[in-house]
């Protein structure tokens, strides 16, 4: 694998699943301020959402590059 290619990998996956990371960091720092348990609920309830999503992204990112690399 080429640098180029090191840098597109890394530039994807910083794309593809680091903005889902630091949502899910957000929402679980708001979530440990909560007094409300309907809102903390809520709060973990899109937190479990996206992480199913990045898990998804990832999963069909890493079938993609396996395609490539046949």
């Amino acid at each position: 694998m080429t640098l180029h290619e090191k840098e597109e990998l890394a530039r994807k996956l910083h794309d593809g699943i680091g903005g889902t990371l630091s949502t899910i960091t957000t929402l679980a720092r708001y979530g440990e301020t909560l007094d409300d348990a309907a809102r903390c609920r809520e709060a973990f309830g899109q937190i479990a959402q996206l992480s199913g999503k990045g898990v998804a992204e990832l999963r069909s990112f890493l079938n993609g590059f396996k395609g490539d690399a046949s």
